[in-house]
């Protein structure tokens, strides 16, 4: 999966936003799994989990895409994730609400 946003690129960093769209690689983990570190997880969200790669403060709205032959899926959206920009990130599961999203813009969607 990809992430995307506009975000700090480091946990040290002093709020500067980036200047440029960041995109990261994530490996998506299963709720149950994410659930040993963050027992809020529900089946709305996803979490993703890769060692020394994350979303990071500014990023919340961006999105979190499959790529497949070519085309991009929304998956996700980027919910929260740790201060220190290093660990699990947790997006809102974009499959959950597409007949909200649909009903909202009066278009069609593809499902998962």
């Amino acid at each position: 999966m990809i992430a995307s946003g506009w975000g700090k690129t480091n946990g040290t960093d002093n709020g500067s936003s980036a200047k440029t769209l960041q995109t990261v690689e994530l490996d998506v983990i299963s709720n149950n799994d994410c659930q040993k570190m963050d027992r809020r997880i529900t089946k709305t969200q996803v979490c993703a989990n890769t060692p020394k790669k994350s979303v990071c403060q500014g990023d919340s709205g961006g999105s979190i895409d499959k790529v497949s032959n070519e085309l991009s899926y929304a998956f996700g959206v980027v919910s929260y994730g740790p201060q220190n920009c290093d660990g699990y990130g947790v997006f809102t599961r974009v499959s959950e609400y597409i007949t909200w999203i649909e009903q909202r813009t009066g278009e069609t969607f593809c499902k998962p």
